[in-house]
């Protein structure tokens, strides 16, 4: 009796113990995440930073690890390709190291357990497969049902990724991502290999990239902000492929503030590239000419203009156009319509938040009335901007996660289901 009550004192002790530990555990990482969330507590971590890598003044280390981690991910590009110019089949071989002592396929697996972002993302519903690039640089491919999941990147990270888009080249698969600011890239073996496309080094001694499209022709679109260093101060221009993404030509340069520029095109349909530069609407058409079609005032319901957005659809042979403009005075986003392709605009609502990133915001490819706009949560609309609905509260996630959106919505795409011919819709989140 005395044995059986010692052990249950020791059972007790044990769960005690076990409670306390874990909730001295919660307790610690509620503190680390309160911590992190704190203004000081970054800044504190910014310096930290910064004196792990003093250098001499007037030098930018992080230049120098950029284009470190450039060099070295160009040399095992270089290396790959040459291998695999030697024996194509080499990937399908053991490899050996450590003098031949291991021997086998070697594929890093990475963490199971880290957070992370989705900036934007396309769909190849010929293969079912989906293609999405993460804030960490890497570019995921998975079944349309959500499985599967490959990073295509692994030693090659490609960050600020404003575009990914899967070709079809012949019967080759072509992956195209804008990332790094100002390159555009491109992968014809699953992400195996990389190249880097050309005609945009002026872009990438100075520039980034806002907005990159794929038009109903394949031909792609970039818009960007550069530096004009003959006359000294920043532009906007547009360039085109022709190629696939091959090569870029600059098809327009104009002295314009990057924010209040922007450019659309139907990737379904043949016809012009739209661009809005301050108050003017403009196309672009097959042959590069630029001409103007209409003017929108907004002075009426925005105090003082912020960034810009332009958006649309092309259905039945109408081409409705969507434009977003930040308040800067009241953080709100006023959203104005054409129907007559730009020619005329109506003021059609509020939203009371900005938008969560460039490519938060989306209108239906079968219906002009339905738009979605990223914020922390996702609003979307069914009467063409006027009034606007609440997806979930971002808490509610916790609670039903196959059935809500988790918090920040970075990008929002709306594909045409070549079956159904309906939308399809991704929603990008944290």
């Amino acid at each position: 009796m005395k044995n059986k009550f010692h052990f249950l004192v020791f059972i007790v002790s044990l769960i005690f113990l076990t409670i306390n530990v874990f909730s001295q555990e919660r307790t610690e990482i509620n503190y680390l995440q309160q911590r992190d969330s704190e203004e000081d507590f970054k800044n504190q971590r910014e310096e930290w930073l910064e004196q792990m890598h003093r250098i001499e003044p007037g030098i930018n280390w992080k230049l120098i690890d950029n284009e470190t981690r450039r060099y070295k991910a160009d040399l095992r590009q270089s290396i790959l390709k040459y291998k695999l110019k030697e024996n194509p089949k080499i990937l399908e071989e053991d490899e050996n190291i450590a003098g031949g002592l291991l021997k086998g396929k070697w594929i890093e697996r990475g963490s199971n357990n880290c957070a992370g972002r989705i900036h934007t993302a396309d769909i190849d519903f010929e293969r079912n497969l989906i293609y999405a690039a993460s804030a960490g640089g890497n570019i995921w491919r998975g079944t349309i049902d959500g499985g599967d999941w490959k990073c295509l990147n692994n030693s090659f990270k490609m960050s600020n990724i404003r575009m990914v888009k899967v070709l079809k080249v012949g019967l080759m698969n072509r992956i195209l991502v804008a990332g790094n600011g100002s390159h555009i890239y491109f992968s014809d073996n699953e992400g195996l290999t990389w190249d880097d496309a050309q005609g945009l080094d002026n872009l990438q001694k100075w520039g980034s990239i806002k907005r990159g499209i794929v038009a109903g022709d394949n031909s792609i679109y970039i818009l960007s902000g550069e530096w004009d260093y003959e006359n000294w101060k920043s532009i906007a221009s547009i360039y085109k492929s022709t190629d696939d993404g091959v090569s870029f030509t600059k098809v327009l340069s104009e002295e314009l503030d990057l924010d209040q520029c922007d450019i659309w095109g139907d990737k379904y349909t043949n016809g012009s590239i739209y661009f809005i530069k301050n108050d003017t609407i403009t196309n672009i058409d097959d042959s590069g000419h630029i001409n103007q079609l209409g003017a929108i005032d907004v002075s009426q319901y925005v105090n003082n203009k912020g960034k810009i957005y332009l958006k649309g659809n092309h259905y039945k042979n109408n081409k409705h156009l969507v434009l977003f403009v930040m308040d800067e005075l009241t953080n709100h986003c006023m959203v104005f319509r054409s129907i007559d392709e730009g020619v005329n605009w109506s003021f059609r609502g509020e939203i009371n938040f900005s938008p969560f990133e460039q490519n938060s915001m989306a209108v239906s490819v079968t219906n002009p009335d339905v738009m979605f706009f990223g914020a922390v949560e996702l609003y979307y609309c069914l009467n063409g901007g006027a009034y606007w609905e609440k997806r979930n509260n971002w808490w509610d996630y916790y609670g039903n996660i196959d059935n809500t959106l988790h918090a920040d919505i970075p990008g929002v795409g709306v594909f045409k289901d070549p079956q159904s011919e309906s939308d399809y819709t991704l929603i990008s989140t944290d």
